[in-house]
Formats: C-alpha cells, structure tokens, sequence
C-alpha cells in the first residue's frame, strides 16, 4: 500500500512538472502577461483620519469606516520612470460608504451595488454628481465598492437592512466579469499598511499606504523601494507567507500553470454562489430591481457583447430580471474615455456613465 502511495505522489509530481515546464515554454495563454502589467501599477492611498480607512463587515465584506476622507493616486511604471495615472480624494459617510451625503435610517432608499466602476474608482465618485442633479423622494445610497461580487453585496444589503436602512428598491450594476472574489475582506496586515506606509512590506499587497505630504522625489523612492519589494526573489516572498490568501497569491508566480487550475476552480464556485445571490435579488425586489450591465471598454468600443456578457444576460433574462442593457441605450464610450493603463473610465468616460444611469434610475422609478 506504501509503495503505491509513494508510487502515485511521485507520478503526480512529475506530472505536475510536466505541466508546468508546457505551460511556461509553450505560453499557453496570455494571463502572465496580464499579471507583468498588473504589477507595474501602484495604488496609493492615505486618509485623514489615520485610521487605513478600511473596515470589514461580518468578517465577510469590506467598507471604508466612518466619515473619513482619502487621497488615492496610482502610479505605474514605465520603463525606468513612474507615470501618475490619476490623483482625486473622495469622501466616506456614517454608514462607510463611498458617498458624501449620510444616510438616514427609516428613510425609503434606492440601493446602489457594484464594483469599482460604479464606485467611481479613479476619480471622484459619480454617484455624487448625480445625487445632486436627480431629484426624487427616495434617499440614494451608494453600495458600490471596488473588488466585490454579488455575493459580498447581498452582505452589504442584509447589514444596511439590520441598521434600518429602509431599501425599496435596487439597481444594481455589473460586467460580464460575474467571477470576481466571494467574499473580499481586508487583512489586517493591509489595513496597517494603508494606516502606515512603512508597514508595507509585502508583494501581495495591491494597494499601500502613501507617505503625508511626500514630494516627488520622496514619492518616487517610496515607489521604487515597493517595486523591489515585487520583483523580490521568490525564496525571499515565500519565507514570509502568513497565511493561504498569500500563498495562493505567489502561486501563480512559482506555479502559474497549478495556479490557473486552481483560478478556473475559484471563477466556477465564484460564479456558482454569485448566480444564486442574484436570483435572490429578482425574487425579492422583483419589478423594483434593475441590472445595469456595464459593457468592458473592448465591447463598447467593438459594439459587441463577449461571451462573458452574453451567459450574463441570457442568465437575467432566463431568471425574468429586469435588464437595462446600456450598451443600446446609452452613448457609447470611446478608447479615450478611459485610463490608458489603469484601464477605469476616466472622468469623461463617467460623465457618461453617469448619464446613463439616469435614464436606468429614471427607469426604475417608473416600475
């Protein structure tokens, strides 16, 4: 019985290897690439209350805490230099949510989700801008938060509803990408990073601290000592591993053919309970509910669903939710209405988003 153990690892083991040798020489896909490009960018941030700005619900979903204003600026590196893609502040409320106006309880609600698009991410939130200009007796409230799915949403709604946020309706924004992180939480070892920029020691971090009233030259050294830090040698990342989310990050580097059989595995489970959150969503809000599929820069600019985005909204429709399809009711974005390598709508590309979102609320207060 040993022998055939020690005879089905080792036959795995080679296996493995095989594997990963294909993957690496025959360049099987372009996800190492997307991750090389990945990791030339540089989210700063730092807030005014010191605090790293970021709290978790449940142990299952992050928001930003309380009443606190943050300064977000990304860098990405370019050759031997450093290119400032964007630089805004934007604001938090009594609930944690991206928004500058607060919430008050009992007060009948439209309840905003999505991720970072939605958010605002790169420039100052939109929703703002249209909570200024729409006028209804519904209280608007912004749940959108960059990273998150529709699992880590309907947290967000049931803890909204537990602080007597009174929810009448939901619109509810989403991309093709319907596999993102269930659930997304902030370790604590990030949050001390965004709190302290020295604590920001480790490569799996995708967003950091930022020095207080830093110049460039002071900003660029920072950049620089992060940079090393990623491009540190594997043995040096992996003998400060702490826990699973970190391992799994610097898997796809030693074992990036491993790795993506695990991320197909993940994207099929993500899938799997997003799908069933939504379907709750549907049946609960019904004719109060709309889904506002948000096209990725390539469909709007081709005018073409992909794959992603067609199983999407054949799965709404085939579930009777409401769908507004902005692709063919609102203005189009163009190439220069987004980040060139952030790869967000820039703040041309929200103006319009922000209109369309008009037309989908103006919607879904017809219902």
């Amino acid at each position: 019985m040993l022998k055939k153990i020690i005879a089905i690892f080792f036959s795995s083991l080679i296996g493995l290897l095989v594997f990963e040798f294909l993957y690496k020489n025959l360049k099987l896909d372009n996800i190492s690439e997307q991750y090389d490009d990945l990791f030339k960018i540089y989210s700063l941030w730092t807030d005014k209350n010191k605090t790293g700005g970021r709290i978790n619900i449940e142990n299952m979903i992050w928001t930003y805490d309380k009443n606190n204003e943050f300064n977000h600026r990304m860098f990405v590196k370019t050759g031997e230099d450093w290119h400032e893609e964007f630089n805004y502040k934007h604001n938090s409320n009594n609930f944690g949510l991206n928004q500058e106006k607060n919430l008050t309880q009992n007060k009948k609600s439209i309840l905003f989700l999505g991720a970072s698009t939605p958010e605002g991410w790169g420039a100052n939130p939109w929703f703002n801008e249209l909570q200024r200009e729409f006028a209804t007796d519904y209280q608007l409230v912004n749940g959108s938060l960059h990273g998150t799915g529709v699992f880590s949403w309907r947290i967000l709604h049931d803890h909204l509803i537990k602080q007597n946020i009174n929810i009448e309706k939901v619109l509810i924004f989403i991309h093709g990408d319907f596999w993102v992180n269930v659930p997304k939480t902030i370790p604590e070892n990030q949050t001390k990073c965004l709190k302290d920029f020295n604590n920001c020691t480790k490569a799996s971090f995708l967003q950091y601290g930022m020095p207080n009233n830093a110049d460039d030259d002071e900003i660029k050294k920072y950049l620089n000592k992060l940079d090393k830090i990623r491009n540190a040698p594997l043995d040096d990342k992996f003998s400060n591993v702490v826990n699973t989310r970190e391992f799994l990050f610097y898997l796809r580097e030693f074992l990036p053919a491993t790795y993506q059989i695990y991320r197909f595995i993940r994207i099929k489970l993500n899938k799997r309970l997003n799908e069933k959150e939504l379907i709750k969503f549907i049946n609960e809000y019904e004719d109060n509910l709309i889904i506002h599929h948000l096209p990725s820069q390539e469909e709007y600019v081709s005018s073409t669903f992909t794959n992603d985005s067609l199983s999407l909204i054949q799965f709404i429709k085939k579930n009777e939710g409401n769908l507004f399809n902005s692709l063919e009711k609102c203005e189009k974005l163009l190439n220069e209405d987004f980040f060139y390598y952030d790869g967000h709508p820039n703040l041309k590309g929200y103006k319009k988003i922000k209109n369309c979102a008009k037309k989908a609320l103006s919607e879904l207060l017809q219902n």
